[in-house]
């Protein structure tokens, strides 16, 4: 029985710890947005911001960035 327990016991810790993992700055998407923008604005005429998504799954995390861009701009070197 007290195997099962402590299997438990590490299963939740895992489980906090995971979630804490999760838990970032209340400005986290402002940030990523406001550089992903500027990386954005580098390559595309960017109709609409960045939208960012993250879900945890199987231990990883699935980061989604989706923009609407009215063109791919021209250059011959990739700006500094």
């Amino acid at each position: 029985m007290k195997t099962g327990k402590l299997n438990g016991d590490l299963m939740r810790l895992k489980t906090v710890i995971e979630t804490d993992r999760l838990n970032v700055a209340d400005n986290f998407d402002e940030l990523i947005t406001a550089d992903l923008t500027a990386l954005l604005n580098d390559y595309f005429d960017l109709k609409t911001p960045p939208q960012m998504s993250i879900v945890k799954e199987s231990g990883y995390y699935l980061v989604h960035i989706e923009a609407i861009a009215f063109r791919i701009k021209t250059f011959g070197v990739v700006p500094k």
